[in-house]
């Protein structure tokens, strides 16, 4: 792939309702350059390959397209390597009160399926090269939902100087199909639509409630390197059916000669 994500930063400011749209205007090209990578990685992992669009000049009544998704069987095991037992936390301190906080934490997590997130997140996070996961308030025994949203919708804006997240987007539809955006500072939330924010509120999250989880630090997937040779071998089985479909389609020195 000619194709690279890049890290949104902008230089050290804080995030008020009055500058939160210039800021996020100063990135949303980059947000819309990562989006159409990602939404492309994500495709080709499920499937959708350069080869399904293969044409052939000569001999075209004979094209097989065969696809060996050597990018799910990548993924696969990438995720199963790092999730495939539940992540849990562990205390640093032998002190007996911080152990059983830790523990209940563990239990939290546990309740709110934090394994089937932290799964689902590896497979964007293997495929695109970056995932993202938040939390959400609710009532009930448990305080918290965790989600993982879409990279294709989300992005967070770091700070230049220090690398410390300052800003995280999503843009979402209404019921109406509308698009709006809504921010999330360490301290405020932003709803925006048209490039106007039309409510701003204290939030009680703390910090910014959506983490990014990147690859690495350049953002690669564990596909976009390998999917030249991912191709060529959709191509050679390709083309090595076209081979069995033609030689078992020819005409035979018989048929030949009959037709004569």
């Amino acid at each position: 792939l000619s194709r690279r994500q890049r890290q949104m930063c902008i230089r050290d400011r804080s995030i008020t309702r009055d500058n939160v749209v210039e800021v996020i205007g100063k990135c949303i090209g980059v947000f819309y350059w990562n989006k159409s990578v990602i939404k492309y990685l994500w495709d080709y992992y499920k499937g959708d390959q350069p080869i399904l669009y293969r044409q052939k000049i000569t001999n075209e009544d004979i094209t097989n397209k065969v696809v060996e998704n050597h990018a799910y069987e990548i993924v696969q095991f990438k995720v199963g390597q790092t999730y495939g037992e539940p992540v849990q936390f562990i205390s640093r301190k032998d002190d007996e009160k911080v152990n059983k906080a830790v523990d209940t934490l563990n239990d939290f997590m546990s309740d709110a399926n934090k394994q089937e997130k932290d799964i689902k997140a590896g497979e964007w996070q293997s495929a695109t090269g970056t995932s993202f996961k938040a939390i959400q308030p609710k009532n009930g025994d448990i305080p918290f939902r965790i989600v993982a949203p879409t990279p294709i919708n989300t992005f967070v804006i770091y700070n230049e100087s220090t690398e410390e997240p300052i800003l995280a987007v999503q843009e979402l539809k209404d019921e109406k199909g509308k698009f709006y955006k809504m921010a999330f500072s360490n301290t405020m939330s932003f709803r925006i639509v048209d490039s106007k924010v039309i409510e701003s509120k204290l939030h009680t999250y703390g910090e910014i409630p959506i983490v990014e989880f990147p690859n690495n630090h350049e953002r690669i997937s564990d596909i976009e390197l390998v999917s030249g040779i991912l191709d060529s071998i959709n191509n050679m089985q390709s083309n090595r059916m076209d081979g069995i479909c033609l030689l078992y389609t020819s005409p035979s020195p018989r048929d030949v000669e009959e037709s004569r």
